[in-house]
């Protein structure tokens, strides 16, 4: 249950949360997938609307690392809808074979480990490449 009244809160903020899970919906993750790009251990949560309460209330009360995973997980849609428009095929296929770290850990891999740094690492890689 959410601690505070979503009525009273900043529509921009709502929104940007809003955008986020936008993104892990375009890119058809599944509940646990979207689970554990938002750092929650996959699990936790048995619906949608519960995550989306979890998230609403780590970033709303300020947790500054919720904020940076909505961040990233922006940065990396508008990036790449830049260069390939709102073509989901060729975004997962840019994000699949586009290594971002350590050899053999593309973009895509880097946003399914759960990790902020990882996340960080994936949206970064993304903007050096598409500008």
């Amino acid at each position: 249950m959410p601690t505070f009244d979503y009525f009273d809160l900043p529509t921009e903020e709502i929104e940007r949360v809003n955008d986020a899970f936008n993104v892990v919906e375009f890119y058809g993750f599944d509940l646990q997938e979207k689970a554990g790009v938002f750092g929650f251990v996959p699990g936790t949560v048995k619906n949608l609307p519960e995550l989306r309460n979890l998230v609403l209330d780590y970033a709303l009360g300020g947790n500054i690392d919720m904020w940076d995973r909505i961040e990233a997980l922006i940065t990396i849609r508008q990036k790449l809808d830049k260069r390939f428009g709102a073509n989901v095929s060729e975004h997962l296929r840019w994000l699949a074979t586009n290594e971002a770290a350590a050899p053999h850990y593309t973009c895509l891999d880097l946003m399914g480990t759960g990790h902020l740094m990882d996340l960080r690492i994936a949206a970064g890689h993304v903007a050096a490449y598409m500008g």
